[in-house]
């Protein structure tokens, strides 16, 4: 299908579409937790439950890598691509998504974060809670419910917006407002796996 449904409890067993799967689980006693990668092709989709109960759905063409457990200090994963996150609140461990150009923390919150490499921005969406959204070489940000945090190079902007046009994408619907036509193509060339290219541009859009 056009989905997969991967669910981890508190212990680290792992469900694959409802199905029990045999892992490797850390030890408990032992801080080097072993972490693994969920890569979800273009024009496919994931739901990934994890061990603490926070909520992923991850969008087309992005990769993932996080514990089968977390330890008891913190919790943190990775993320190349577009997640849409609902984080469970646990004040002891705050929740730590990295990118290669900045970390998002939160103690529990539901937020959507775009971080493509090939794309010239990094956007984190706000549904409700509040994030600090840190880039690698800039100064950290609280954000409010319905803002959007953009990092385009080094630059970043802060604005309000309607999120459903962020988040509809878990659902498989998207929905484009006043954008421009190079930004509609390249989320449909990812959501369908295609390359599309523009009457003028000699170049596709991947």
């Amino acid at each position: 299908g056009n989905q997969a449904e991967l669910e981890y409890d508190a212990d680290g067993t792992l469900k694959l579409n409802t199905k029990e799967v045999t892992v490797n689980k850390p030890n408990d006693k032992d801080e080097n937790l072993s972490f693994n990668q969920l890569s979800v092709p273009f024009g496919k989709r994931a739901f990934l439950k994890l061990s603490d109960g926070t909520s992923l759905w991850i969008n087309t063409g992005t990769t993932v890598i996080y514990p089968s457990a977390f330890s008891d200090k913190k919790r943190e994963i990775f993320v190349e691509g577009e997640v849409y996150a609902e984080v469970a609140h646990d004040s002891k461990r705050p929740f730590i998504i990295k990118t290669d150009k900045l970390d998002v923390q939160v103690l529990g919150t539901v937020f959507n974060l775009t971080a493509y490499k090939k794309d010239n921005h990094t956007n984190v969406v706000l549904v409700s809670g509040s994030v600090n959204v840190k880039p690698i070489n800039g100064q950290a940000t609280i954000m409010k419910p319905n803002q959007l945090y953009s990092l385009n190079n080094e630059s970043t902007t802060i604005r309000n917006v309607d999120v459903e046009n962020y988040i509809s994408w878990r659902d498989g619907l998207y929905i484009f407002k006043n954008e421009p036509i190079e930004n509609i193509l390249l989320h449909l060339a990812r959501y369908y796996n295609v390359t599309m290219k523009l009457p003028s541009s000699p170049s596709g859009i991947n």
